[in-house]
């Protein structure tokens, strides 16, 4: 089995990203990420606005959010306050994930 993510139109065109098929799986299976991801491909968030908008805590946030950027389904970002300060804010890298399965039965 191979997944290939293919980024978000605004991100440009490529041939696509090559990921650990049974992470990107893991990660697309469970309802807060899948939360997160349809909230940050909206627009960048910070995880103060993704546990609002998905109903979730924040250590669950963090948690989620660490392990969609470890499998290449979210960017961290930094955004600049006009104090001086920064937050990390997130967006989703992909616009798709295609599942391609291998011919058991081999080339014909």
């Amino acid at each position: 089995m191979r997944i290939t993510i293919h980024p978000m139109e605004a991100q440009g065109e490529g041939g696509g990203e090559s990921v650990d098929p049974a992470a990107v799986l893991a990660a697309l299976d469970d309802d807060p990420c899948r939360r997160i991801l349809r909230v940050a491909g909206e627009r960048p968030v910070t995880v103060g606005e993704l546990t609002t908008a998905c109903d979730i805590t924040v250590p669950t946030c963090y948690r989620k959010t660490r392990l969609l950027t470890d499998v290449g389904l979210l960017e961290r970002r930094t955004r600049y306050r006009s104090d001086g300060n920064h937050v990390n804010e997130y967006v989703r890298r992909v616009g798709s994930v295609v599942v391609e399965m291998d011919d058991p039965s081999g080339p014909t």
